[in-house]
């Protein structure tokens, strides 16, 4: 069984400074008042919580579902890595300083990658298809490979896909040294998208293709193993876009695959597991070209690549 996937709704949160901490308080608030019961808050412990929550909560209303879902045949698959590890490293610096007594209860659930994806099947009412991915940088562009293949299959009719991620002091410090100076502020993301099944005539895009590569020339496995999952060429391309590591090395790479068009980096390729799906939302929102799909591909420091193919305009 092969069906088309469309991707029908996208939800992106971007945080970068306190400015925009203070402008998430009152579209959270309105995200989780269809869920509250009266007279108990919804409570989340992590900001990793808020933004993935809200990037899911209008994923689902961009795509006119209303949440809770409650529905057996919606599902998620979340990309979170690196997002949990100042959440680790906090939770351990307590328990080395104060011995038992620094041990949370409350955070130490969320040591684990899953404890976020689990929130978010509670608290929008999924009840199809969960999994986490931990596959560093990549691991919300490996979400989407998954999910787009668990729609095609036929094991869910309609999935959430992305990632999360939130890069506090700890984090941000080694990442600064590890860059040599860069990259080094704090910021949290998240990006979802939700996927359906064919006969979704109004989305936003259809995904053609998904491939990964690894090792020496991974960009261009990746970029070939994507056209050849969808059945085009690189002739057929609009554009191509860098969600994350060396541009020089990507931009050869999709060149070295045939691809000769133009060539783009995303603004938001530092958000590592949340970049890859807050660039094709990005793109998806861009003015469109007359014809052509669109690549996006990003590779990450332990030898891996990623690239999705997609067509703006869903079933054409």
């Amino acid at each position: 069984m092969s069906r088309g996937v469309f991707i029908r709704g996208t939800g992106t949160v971007l945080l970068r400074g306190p400015g925009d901490a203070e402008r998430l308080a009152p579209r959270l608030a309105e995200a989780v008042a269809p869920i509250e019961i009266p007279g108990n808050r919804v409570r989340m412990v992590h900001r990793i919580e808020e933004v993935a929550f809200l990037a899911a909560a209008d994923a689902l209303a961009g795509g006119g579902r209303a949440f809770p879902v409650g529905e057996a045949g919606t599902g998620i698959v979340l990309g979170i890595d690196e997002g949990i590890d100042d959440i680790k490293a906090d939770h351990w610096r307590a328990v080395l300083a104060e011995g038992p007594l620094g041990a949370s209860p409350l955070h130490f659930p969320f040591t684990a990658p899953n404890a976020v994806t689990a929130q978010l099947t509670i608290f929008l009412d999924l009840r199809g298809e969960t999994a986490t991915v931990c596959g560093g940088t990549l691991s919300g562009a490996e979400a989407i490979g998954l999910a787009a293949a668990s729609v095609r299959d036929g094991r869910c009719d309609s999935i959430l896909a992305g990632g999360a991620t939130s890069i506090g002091r700890t984090l941000a410090r080694g990442i600064e040294s590890a860059c040599g100076g860069q990259a080094g502020e704090p910021r949290d993301g998240a990006g979802i998208l939700l996927l359906e099944a064919e006969g979704a005539d109004d989305a936003a895009a259809e995904i053609l293709g998904y491939g990964e590569g690894r090792g020496a020339g991974r960009v261009a496995a990746a970029v070939s193993r994507c056209l050849a999952e969808a059945k085009s060429g690189p002739g057929r391309l609009s554009g191509a876009v860098c969600a994350g590591g060396d541009p020089r090395e990507i931009a050869a790479g999709v060149r070295d695959a045939g691809f000769k068009g133009a060539f783009s980096l995303a603004p938001s390729a530092d958000m590592h597991s949340a970049a890859f799906p807050m660039t094709v939302a990005g793109v998806l929102r861009e003015p469109a070209p007359a014809e052509g799909a669109f690549l996006v591909v990003a590779a990450d420091r332990l030898g891996g690549a990623a690239s999705l193919l997609v067509r703006r305009g869903g079933a054409t």
